[in-house]
């Protein structure tokens, strides 16, 4: 899994912007969007240290969290910040897809 520098920095507002502490992970998973085929990415915040069947990754100063079993499906990934006609979305990549 790898963080690129926009995808930290938006991290680091969001958790600036809450006021949570410095200690806090960025937790990225996918849920199935209701009536559909295709997943959606989440990001949730947490203090807790991770599980033992986590993947983390610090960048930019910000530690990221995903599940080995996702990242174990997934394969490799890069998460990306995007901005389009002034909204920003996170992006979820396969590496060999981010490659094309």
């Amino acid at each position: 899994m790898t963080v690129t520098k926009q995808a930290a920095t938006e991290f680091k507002r969001m958790i600036e912007s809450r006021s949570l502490s410095g200690s806090t992970r960025v937790r990225v998973g996918v849920e199935p969007v209701a009536g559909e085929t295709t997943l959606r990415l989440f990001v949730a915040f947490e203090d807790q240290p991770s599980a033992g069947d986590d993947d983390v990754v610090a960048s930019e100063g910000v530690e990221v969290v995903m599940d080995k079993h996702l990242r174990h499906y997934m394969g490799e990934v890069n998460i990306d910040f995007v901005q389009s006609a002034g909204q920003g979305d996170f992006v979820l990549r396969r590496i060999a897809e981010a490659a094309h």
